[in-house]
């Protein structure tokens, strides 16, 4: 079953005058994420705008101490990793 979310964010009209609400579809399903835009209704697929199968963030870990200057050494362990969640993924799409 997939996770759904949805959300509006605003568009110019073609002639770039007039600020609309576009309605957005985020689909988590298989661990993928797709998101769909200019949705007709909750129920339309709209058109297909992003594929993003894996987080666009890598997973760290401290490698020591802090310095004097307070910063901790961190060495990446995971690139390319899978979503952690559905809520990981939404968060990514609204850019929280």
């Amino acid at each position: 079953m997939a996770d759904k979310y949805f959300y509006t964010d605003g568009a110019v009209d073609s002639n770039g005058l007039n600020q609309t609400s576009v309605l957005n579809k985020a689909v988590f399903e298989n661990g993928g994420l797709k998101v769909y835009t200019d949705l007709a209704d909750s129920s339309d697929t709209g058109r297909l705008f992003i594929v993003q199968d894996n987080s666009p963030w890598d997973r760290d870990s401290a490698t020591g101490p802090a310095d004097e200057n307070g910063i901790i050494p961190l060495t990446i362990v995971e690139y390319n990793r899978p979503w952690d969640s559905a809520g990981e993924a939404f968060n990514w799409v609204v850019g929280e």
